[in-house]
C-alpha cells in the first residue's frame, strides 16, 4: 500500500515516538500505530472544532430545521449548512456615497412559494412521458436495494470489496434484479427498503420542488446601482 494522505514527516516523528513501546516490537506495529494516532488526533480535531462553530458562532443546530418524515429524523444538516455561508462572507460593503443618487426607494416583488412535482415537465404533448418517471423510481428502487444488500454483506463479515462486487453487479434483466434481491434480502429489509426509497422518491411523485425559491426580480435602475455600488459597472448591456 502507498501513503498518499498523510503527511510524511509527520508520519515519520509520530512513528519515532512509539519507538520502545510495550507491545510495540516491529515497524509494522509502529507503522499501524502512527496511522491510529493521526487518525484519532484528526477525528478529536474535527469533534472539536464542530463543537466550537456551533457554540460560539453557528448556534444551537436546534434553532434550525430539522426534516422528519414519519416521526424519524432525516436530515438536520442541510438548513445549518445552508445558513453558515454568511459566517465566510467577505465583509466588504458596497459604496453607498454617489452624489446623484436621487433614488432611495425601490419596488420589491416578492414570489409565493409554488411548489410542482416532476408530473409539471411538459414532455410529450403536455404529459410527462410514464417510461422516464418509472424509469427514475426504478433507479431509486435499485439504488436503495444495492446499499441494503452491500451493508448487509459487510456486517455478515464479507471484505468491503467483496460486498461492493456481489452488491452493485450490473443486471441485465429486471427479473435478474428480483432474483439478485431475494436471494440477499429478507421481507424485513425489503420493507426498510421500500421506505427509505419512498422518502427519497417523494419528490417525484408529491409536490415537493419549490421552483420558486430564491426568485427574485429587480429593475434596470436597481441593477445599475448595485453594479456601481461594486464597482463593477461599465455602462454597456449585454
Amino acid at each position: 500500500m502507498q501513503n498518499v494522505g498523510l503527511s510524511w514527516n509527520e508520519f515519520n516523528s509520530i512513528r519515532q515516538s512509539f519507538a520502545g513501546t510495550e507491545g510495540i516490537t516491529t515497524i509494522e506495529q509502529m507503522n499501524a500505530a502512527a496511522v491510529v494516532a493521526m487518525m484519532s488526533d484528526i477525528s478529536t480535531r474535527s469533534i472539536i472544532s464542530v463543537q466550537e462553530v456551533e457554540r460560539l458562532f453557528g448556534g444551537h443546530p436546534a434553532f434550525y430545521k430539522w426534516k422528519y418524515s414519519e416521526n424519524e429524523l432525516e436530515d438536520r444538516q442541510t438548513d445549518q449548512l445552508k445558513r453558515l455561508g454568511g459566517l465566510i462572507s467577505t465583509g466588504a460593503n458596497p459604496r453607498t456615497d454617489f452624489q446623484d443618487d436621487s433614488e432611495s426607494q425601490y419596488t420589491c416583488a416578492q414570489v409565493d412559494d409554488f411548489m410542482v412535482s416532476s408530473e409539471a415537465d411538459k414532455m410529450h404533448d403536455g404529459n410527462i412521458d410514464d417510461a422516464y418517471q418509472n424509469s427514475v423510481e426504478k433507479m431509486f428502487v435499485q439504488a436503495n436495494t444495492k446499499e441494503a444488500v452491500y451493508n448487509k454483506l459487510v456486517r455478515s463479515g464479507k471484505s468491503k470489496k467483496e460486498a461492493a462486487e456481489i452488491a452493485y453487479a450490473e443486471h441485465k434483466t429486471q427479473k435478474d434484479f428480483e432474483e439478485f434481491r431475494d436471494k440477499y434480502l429478507d421481507e424485513n429489509d425489503k420493507a426498510r427498503v421500500t421506505k427509505k426509497y419512498q422518502a427519497e422518491y417523494k419528490a417525484y411523485a408529491e409536490k415537493g420542488i419549490n421552483v420558486a425559491d430564491g426568485s427574485a426580480f429587480i429593475t434596470d435602475k436597481m441593477c445599475e446601482k448595485l453594479l456601481r455600488s461594486l464597482g463593477l459597472y461599465k455602462n454597456k448591456a449585454k
